[in-house]
């Protein structure tokens, strides 16, 4: 493709109806070839690949089944995308959000560059803007998740590290609860890692939020992992240190841990039944 050609697709991405996004779908494999290609040719002129990064971007959104899994085979383009983020001073939403799409600790290949591309994600916590800082906040989620020791090793002493933790909060709180178990399942490992990673205010809105939680879901999968965090909450020394809503906390626990039983067995005697009248 030329130049042209790549520029009218760009313009052609921004007005997209359903005829013209059924050409880019029948396109989709030789597009991104060329994309990828221009955006690893050009990773020393920041401008230029976040103008190709751009349109990876709109292809995501639009035509994402068509693209993402090409995206996600090719190693070089994942290795281009972390050293795009290494060596840039700030980040695009573009390329953050092609990064968010593909991210996965089984393509970095050693723990210093996973805490290299961690401490530049916190380095731009402060900087960044709300659609950008949701998706760094994401990425951190997905580090802090599946390699909690790498991430504490630049977290633990980095300036922005606060941010983190207060806005993990803030997305458990607020989130649905399929989300909450992914917040969780981050929020858990750090627990156990870190005593101190959480601030005493932060353990007791943590507390009173698995409370909350277990008072309210009837999602067994949910109602397991909150009482899975409110185990290591338990015995975090930090936590046991504020004494707060103790005794509420651990009968509320048990109660659910009753009724998780109880869920559990009607379950399994349901998919029994099922089973034999077949």
């Amino acid at each position: 493709m030329s130049a042209q050609e790549i520029e009218e697709l760009r313009r052609s991405l921004e007005i997209l109806d359903e005829n013209s996004i059924e050409g880019v779908k029948q396109k989709a494999e030789e597009l991104i070839v060329v994309l990828i290609t221009s955006f690893l040719e050009s990773l020393e002129m920041k401008e230029v690949a976040d103008y190709f990064l751009h349109i990876l971007r709109q292809l995501i959104l639009h035509v994402k089944d068509n693209v993402l899994p090409k995206m996600k085979e090719d190693p070089d383009f994942s290795n281009g995308l972390y050293r795009y983020l290494l060596e840039s001073k700030s980040l695009s939403g573009d390329a953050l959000g092609c990064l968010g799409e593909i991210f996965s600790l089984e393509l970095i290949n050693d723990c210093q560059s996973i805490e290299e591309i961690t401490n530049k994600l916190l380095d731009s916590l402060e900087t960044s803007e709300e659609s950008q800082y949701n998706s760094i906040i994401d990425l951190l989620v997905v580090i802090a998740t599946e390699s909690p020791l790498n991430f504490l090793n630049q977290c633990s002493s980095h300036r922005n590290s606060r941010y983190f933790g207060e806005e993990l909060l803030q997305l458990l709180n607020r989130s649905t609860e399929s989300l909450m178990v992914k917040y969780l399942n981050c929020i858990q490992g750090l627990i156990e890692h870190q005593v101190s990673f959480f601030y005493s205010n932060d353990l007791k809105i943590l507390c009173d939020i698995i409370i909350q939680g277990l008072e309210n879901t009837s999602d067994l999968s949910l109602r397991k992992k909150l009482l899975d965090t409110y185990d290591a909450l338990e015995i975090n020394e930090d936590f046991l240190s504020l004494n707060h809503r103790v005794e509420e906390a651990k009968e509320i626990a048990d109660l659910a841990r009753q009724s998780l039983g109880e869920a559990e067995k009607v379950k399994r005697q349901s998919i029994i039944e099922t089973l034999i009248n077949g």
